[in-house]
């Protein structure tokens, strides 16, 4: 969806919407795993960080297809 609305220069504020509620499953599953193994507690600590990180790479990209849009209508 993000790629979409880039190449397209068109608005979709449902990605905003989509990639927070990733970033909360990503966050809820990190207190799921709990302590009780702290090895893998710091694998899937590492992995998720960098999901959220991909995440919030997707945002920037619709952000900048938000401002693109715009500036497409506003010419």
């Amino acid at each position: 969806k993000t790629y979409i609305s880039f190449m397209y220069k068109k608005i979709n504020s449902e990605i905003f919407k989509i990639c927070n509620n990733l970033k909360k499953t990503c966050d809820n599953l990190i207190l799921k795993v709990g302590l009780n193994n702290p090895r893998e507690l710091m694998c899937i600590s590492i992995i998720i960080y960098s999901l959220k990180r991909i995440l919030s790479y997707l945002m920037d990209i619709a952000e900048i297809s938000i401002n693109l849009s715009i500036d497409r209508m506003l010419r």
